[in-house]
């Protein structure tokens, strides 16, 4: 098992959970890029988007059986109307409509944390052996959220929020695991195989 986080993997707070804004600049204090801060802004129109490299797992050799991408985000506001998620990449191939579909089906309520893990399809296995992956994300508007004013809805153009942290998870295999016996079982086999010819000739 190959396993990378990038950002904080235990911020104090659980899926589905609203934290307050406080805790969660808290939990991004000191974490590199796009885990240290908001991206985007809701009123203001415009959208979160960062990406991040998984770099010092180092190049893998043995055949890749599993792969997913965990991504924690708050604020994303999911459960709006329409899809809130405009492009989710790995190296530039999307899985965009496999992040998307998590995201319609799992949390997103207003100011909501959430977390994501996403199985990488084997298709993509090439892109996560030479060592290096690189995901970007970008979220879409318009959401609606209920206004701490008045408890109306309002409808805005953008959509921002907190990336949290990002794990990559990647399990291998020896390549050819399970076709080559050992030397132990190849003797036990010549024994049981020896036993028999042995047990047939004293019938015969």
């Amino acid at each position: 098992m190959i396993q990378e986080s990038l950002g904080n993997t235990s911020p104090g707070f659980n899926d589905g959970e609203t934290p307050p804004v406080l805790d969660i600049i808290n939990a991004i204090s000191g974490q590199p890029a796009p885990f240290d801060q908001s991206y985007g802004n809701d009123p203001l129109g415009t959208v979160l988007t960062g990406s991040w490299t998984f770099n010092s797992y180092g190049a893998i050799l043995e055949t890749i059986v599993q792969a997913t991408i965990t991504v924690a985000i708050q604020g994303h506001e999911s459960a709006s109307p329409g899809s809130q998620l405009a492009s989710f990449l790995l190296d530039g191939m999307s899985l965009t409509t496999e992040m998307n579909d998590l995201f319609e089906n799992h949390g997103g309520g207003q100011d909501e944390y959430n977390v994501y893990t996403l199985t990488i399809p084997n298709t993509l296995y090439s892109e996560l052996a030479d060592g290096s992956a690189t995901f970007y994300i970008e979220l879409q508007g318009p959401v609606e959220k209920v206004s701490i004013v008045d408890g109306s809805t309002v409808t805005n153009d953008g959509n921002g929020g907190f990336l949290i942290y990002s794990t990559l998870d990647i399990s291998t295999e020896a390549a050819g695991n399970g076709d080559i016996p050992e030397p132990a079982t190849m003797a036990l086999l010549a024994t049981g195989a020896a036993g028999l010819i042995a047990k047939r000739r004293r019938v015969v």
